[in-house]
């Protein structure tokens, strides 16, 4: 039985693959015998219009819906399409007309001492035509959507996730094999499974 919950955080631009590979990981991990939820970040309901165009009021309702899914029982693991730094980075693309500092692995660590870091950080990345392509066949686009097709923003979150990479963040380019994608998350993830489980359930 896992000791306490474990976290995995799913990163990237729109597009590259976080919500379709969310799922391909929990039906593994439902293989392995794991027990496991998946999330999106926005899960606590729709953001209001003042939320989503004032910077701090977004961050705090992306915050806010992360702690009301992170008192979900012990002994799973959840699985979030997106997390706190991406929280982070949209606040600090709203305030960058007003002289923002460029967000660090240490504004990252400041904000996880108030909410629980995640075991693994699994930024993914894949080549812009093809994020394009997938942006433009979603079933809903909005004006978030079409500004990450924007040349600025991909030089940004590009450079901001290299900025804010830890020891437990592992980035994996989604053009490759779906399957070798999935094996790799998993490796990263039995050594924190075993650490965090007694009396193991995972099936081998």
């Amino acid at each position: 039985m896992i000791q306490s919950k474990i976290i995995i955080a799913l990163e990237g631009m729109d597009g590259s693959g976080k919500t379709f590979f969310s799922s391909l990981i929990s039906n593994e991990l439902h293989k392995l015998g794991v027990v496991n939820k998946c999330w999106p970040i926005d899960s606590l309901g729709c953001i209001s219009e003042s939320e989503r165009n004032d910077p701090d009021k977004s961050y705090n309702y992306y915050v806010n819906s992360i702690r009301a899914r992170l008192i979900e029982p012990e002994n799973q693991v959840l699985i979030f399409d997106r997390y706190i730094p991406s929280a982070l980075g949209y606040k600090d693309l709203r305030k960058r007309k007003k002289n923002s500092k460029k967000i660090t692995n240490y504004h990252l660590n400041m904000a996880y001492k108030k909410i629980k870091k995640p075991d693994l950080t699994v930024v993914l990345f894949t080549d812009e035509d093809i994020r394009k392509k997938r942006v433009l066949e979603k079933s809903f686009i909005d004006h978030y959507d079409i500004e990450s097709l924007k040349k600025d923003r991909v030089i940004y979150w590009n450079q901001f996730y290299n900025h804010i990479a830890g020891k437990s963040t592992i980035f994996l380019n989604t053009n490759n094999c779906k399957k070798m994608i999935v094996a790799r998350i998993i490796e990263h993830l039995i050594p924190i499974l075993k650490n965090k489980i007694s009396n193991t359930s995972i099936k081998s």
